[in-house]
């Protein structure tokens, strides 16, 4: 099924189209209650309670995992300190209220890369290990609550 994000001007395909993708997708979904496609209500929080993110656009299945992708106004910043900039594919943030979440801006994307880091799934993508964008960003389903409406 394919929907279209009226925040983006984009088609959106789902990204779950290998096994172990689709596995992280029924994880998400069940665990989390989060569909795969965004909107502009849905809260997001550390494990202390702390609002890091209102809104998102899609949850990312990808070779690494399932990562929930924001655009820059769905983030709450003032939650966040950068710790490395310019590190090869991404800027890392932290949240600061001691949970220490990670929160990747996505500068490069990864099509060149057909298999993830250490600890994800080797599949050996011609397309790249995940459909990172540029310019997006993006904190795993593992390390957030979510608040739904």
């Amino acid at each position: 099924m394919e929907y279209y994000n009226l925040k983006t001007s984009e088609n959106c395909v789902t990204t779950a189209i290998y096994e172990n993708r689709i596995k992280d997708k029924l994880f998400v979904e069940d665990f989390l209650g989060l569909n795969e496609f965004g909107n502009s209500y849905t809260l997001f929080k550390t494990y202390f309670d702390t609002i890091i993110a209102k809104g998102f656009l899609r949850v990312l299945y990808g070779d690494h995992g399932a990562y929930v992708e924001f655009l820059r106004e769905h983030i709450n910043w003032n939650e966040f300190e950068c710790n490395r900039k310019g590190i090869g594919y991404y800027d890392k943030w932290y949240t600061i209220d001691g949970c220490n979440i990670l929160l990747y801006y996505q500068t490069k994307n990864v099509k060149n890369l057909p298999n993830p880091p250490i600890g994800g799934f080797n599949g050996n993508r011609k397309e790249g290990y995940a459909d990172y964008r540029i310019g997006r960003i993006y904190i795993s389903v593992k390390d957030i609550k979510v608040d739904r409406f």
